[in-house]
């Protein structure tokens, strides 16, 4: 069997943020490759890429759709040149994007030191 891949199968390859627009650069050691790159190929085998990302040549691209919650995408890729195959399972993790507002932020911290200031009062 050969090794294509510079990580190992578990690890989290990146964490991306909803609706940014982004390129995951796949762990590939790419210097097994002879002239002919024709005959190396990465597939998706199983699993969920993130909603709204496909892969395309050494990468995955495109823009994670909104999640309810942080999510893990986990997926198996196989890598194959000259009839030899690697498959290693990976994740992606898609957090929320959080907006910040200045003034929801201001009367959050206000909020809290009134708390604090109430908690050390007792």
């Amino acid at each position: 069997m050969a090794v294509f891949w510079t990580q190992f199968s578990g690890q989290t390859l990146q964490t991306l943020t909803e609706g940014i627009t982004t390129t995951v650069d796949l762990p590939l050691d790419l210097s097994i490759v002879s002239e002919d790159s024709s005959l190396y190929t990465v597939t998706h085998i199983s699993g969920d890429l993130p909603l709204g990302m496909v892969l395309q040549d050494n990468s995955i691209t495109g823009t994670p759709r909104e999640v309810v919650r942080d999510t893990e995408y986990k997926f198996v890729l196989r890598a194959s040149y000259n009839n030899q195959i690697s498959d290693r399972t990976y994740v992606i993790k898609v957090v929320k994007f959080i907006k910040t507002d200045k003034i929801h932020d201001t009367a959050r911290e206000k909020k809290l030191r009134e708390k604090q200031l109430e908690e050390d009062k007792k």
